[in-house]
């Protein structure tokens, strides 16, 4: 028997908390194409039994992005601990296999009105084409919630046009868009 570095030990108890927040904490739905490996799953495991999994996907892929083999949609709450973890778990995979995980994130604000500003900031920031600096700075700010001075971090993200950023967080169509998500979220359970 050998001992694990704390490394190794570190590593395996984030995966193993990331998958049991994916089966538990978030709303995940998963696309299998054929080809590779992927093909020699099981059917069963292949199909996530959701027919049309691809409205899910649809309003948040990330427009030049090439389909992966394996696509994640994850419904997160950015105050919720689980998500925050399932988030950094799925951002190691996504940086050890590019080519095979496409992950798109939709917003599910559950925790009050700071979680709902911090989707209404992240959502957004996806009109100026920097969800991914937004998502992953308020998931690494998530303590600080609620945020009172929402220009301050959308500039952290590299927003640069801040007066059309502050009339997209106070607008109507941010609300629709995270009022669908939620939506979506529910009808997935």
């Amino acid at each position: 028997l050998t001992r694990a570095s704390p490394l190794t030990m570190n590593t395996t108890l984030n995966l193993a908390a990331a998958v049991a927040t994916l089966a538990a904490a978030a709303t995940v739905v998963l696309r299998l194409s054929g080809g590779g490996p992927l093909a020699e799953l099981p059917p069963d495991l292949r199909d996530s039994g959701i027919q049309s999994w691809q409205r899910y996907s649809e309003t948040h892929r990330r427009g030049s992005v090439p389909r992966a083999p394996v696509t994640v949609v994850v419904f997160s709450d950015y105050a919720c601990p689980h998500c925050r973890s399932t988030f950094e778990a799925l951002a190691d995979l996504q940086e050890r296999y590019p080519q095979d995980l496409e992950v798109i994130s939709r917003p599910f604000p559950r925790s009050g009105a700071p979680s709902y500003e911090a989707a209404a900031a992240a959502e957004c920031a996806r009109g100026f084409g920097r969800f991914a600096a937004m998502h992953a700075l308020l998931f690494e700010r998530a303590a600080d919630l609620p945020v009172t001075a929402w220009e301050e971090i959308a500039e952290a993200a590299g927003i640069r046009d801040l007066p059309r950023f502050a009339e997209c967080f106070r607008g109507d169509s941010v609300r629709a868009t995270i009022a669908e998500s939620v939506g979506h979220g529910r009808e997935l359970g």
